[in-house]
């Protein structure tokens, strides 16, 4: 819950995604708290992922759409966040709304070719050359953001927490 309230989206994702290994009666709970935990803070997170990506992208030697498709994936589903107060991870979804349509192509290279599909040079140069683009979608996002600075429900999340601690051992 302190890594959730300090921004980090991972947390967020884990307890928000439709996807779940393992579901608990609390998980609507969890949900509706994480959802009024948004805060301006999770930009640093999605900043932080994005250049962590790039970074690994250009390090991998040959290029590849699913290292590509990440630094991508992670800015526009902070943008989006950030934006809206809703997560939405699914580039199908973020990359066309945010003006990057032709992602989906690489969406499509990575479902064709598998996991480790290679991209040309020309192909990479040409999705790689919008990253200040997003960059700057990020910045403003959060500039204009209408969440706030911290998390407005700390205290509701402490409260939420130490109820299922005392629950758990009597």
């Amino acid at each position: 819950m302190s890594l959730l309230l300090a921004g980090n989206g991972n947390m967020l994702e884990r307890i928000m995604s439709p996807f779940q290994l393992y579901k608990t009666p609390e998980l609507p709970e969890l949900r509706k708290l994480a959802q009024e935990a948004l805060s301006k803070r999770f930009f640093n997170h999605y900043r932080g992922y994005f250049k962590g990506m790039c970074a690994e992208h250009e390090r991998n030697g040959a290029p590849r759409a699913k290292t590509l498709l990440y630094t991508y994936r992670v800015a526009l589903t902070g943008v989006h966040l950030l934006k809206t107060g809703r997560l939405e991870a699914d580039l199908n979804v973020t990359a066309p709304a945010y003006g990057f349509p032709d992602v989906l192509d690489l969406i499509a290279i990575k479902r064709e070719q598998g996991e480790k599909s290679a991209l040309t040079a020309d192909q990479d140069q040409a999705f790689k050359q919008h990253w200040p683009d997003l960059e700057q979608l990020l910045d403003e996002a959060t500039a204009n953001s209408p969440l706030l600075e911290q998390s407005p429900n700390r205290q509701e999340v402490s409260q939420w927490l130490r109820s299922k601690r005392l629950s758990s051992i009597m």
